[in-house]
C-alpha cells in the first residue's frame, strides 16, 4: 500500500515539474495614436492607423502623438508635425521586434451640407410669402 502511494506521488511529481511554463508572446503595437490639435484619437486596423479627420483639414503639418510603453521607441520622432496627405510609414521598435505601421487620414471630398436660415427684421413684410415670391 504504501509503495502504490509512493509511486503514484513520485508519477504526479514528475508529470508537474515536466511542464514548461508557456511564456506568451509580446504583442507590439502602440497603445494609442492621438493627434491632440484636432482631438482625435486614430483607429488601429491591422498595420494600418486611420485618423477621420473634418473637411478642409491641412494634412500638411499634423502634430502626432505615439502613447508607447518603455522600451518601445518610433522611427519619428514623437509629437512631430507629419505631412499625413500621403499615407505615411511609421516603424515601431522594440528589443529586436519591429512593427511597420501605416499611417493614413481619411477626409472628405466635399464639405457637409447645411441648412441655411433666414432672419426677418420686419415681421408684416410679404417677402416671404407674397404670391410674386412664391414658386
Amino acid at each position: 500500500m504504501i509503495r502504490s502511494i509512493l509511486l503514484f506521488w513520485l508519477f504526479f511529481v514528475s508529470l508537474t515539474c515536466g511542464k514548461k511554463e508557456e511564456i506568451p508572446p509580446i504583442v507590439l503595437k502602440p497603445a494609442a495614436i492621438l493627434l491632440p490639435d484636432h482631438f482625435l484619437s486614430g483607429v488601429i486596423k491591422g498595420d494600418s492607423i486611420f485618423f477621420y479627420l473634418p473637411y478642409g483639414t491641412n494634412l500638411k503639418s499634423i502634430k502626432t502623438n505615439f502613447v508607447i510603453t518603455s522600451g518601445q521607441s518610433l522611427s519619428v520622432t514623437n509629437g512631430s508635425q507629419l505631412d499625413l496627405s500621403v499615407p505615411k510609414e511609421v516603424t515601431l521598435n522594440q528589443d529586436n521586434s519591429k512593427l511597420k505601421m501605416i499611417l493614413k487620414a481619411v477626409v472628405p471630398a466635399s464639405a457637409p451640407i447645411a441648412a441655411r436660415g433666414v432672419w426677418v427684421s420686419n415681421v408684416g413684410s410679404t417677402a416671404l410669402s407674397s404670391p410674386a415670391n412664391i414658386d
